[in-house]
């Protein structure tokens, strides 16, 4: 989750920390989702926001579809935490959509996730580039 691009949505959520959410991997269409996978991991940033907030925003048409998901995740510090995620159901993706993997992809690096995730976004932007 953007939490700059949140908040220029006028959505801002409190106390960004990094985190990795296990047994799921990344998917990247028109849309974005997370589909259950076991054995992968998907590196993002959780933060604060009051639920009805959260509501609020996925019912905008840009995220109209995505489904409330209770997951937890582990913080860098290896503590867990009970969280939300928003998931797009993946037969609702279409064909990759560059400008947002590159963003994406930008967006992890400025984070530091490892070469190995960054290594699975750059492989949807390459996809549309080819």
């Amino acid at each position: 989750m953007d939490s700059e691009l949140l908040e220029r949505l006028g959505y801002p959520g409190d106390d960004p920390r990094v985190c990795i959410l296990a047994d799921y991997d990344l998917r990247i269409g028109k849309r974005v989702t997370l589909v259950p996978s076991a054995g992968h991991r998907v590196h993002g940033v959780v933060l604060r926001m009051p639920q009805d907030r959260a509501s609020q925003r996925y019912s905008l048409d840009m995220v109209k579809g995505y489904a409330r998901r209770d997951v937890r995740v582990s913080l860098t510090n290896k503590e867990m935490l009970d969280a939300v995620c928003y998931l797009l159901p993946e037969a609702d993706l279409a064909a990759t959509n560059h400008d947002y993997a590159q963003s994406l992809y930008e967006l992890s690096e400025r984070l530091g996730f490892p070469g190995d995730y960054l290594a699975t976004i750059d492989a949807y932007r390459r996809t549309v580039q080819d």
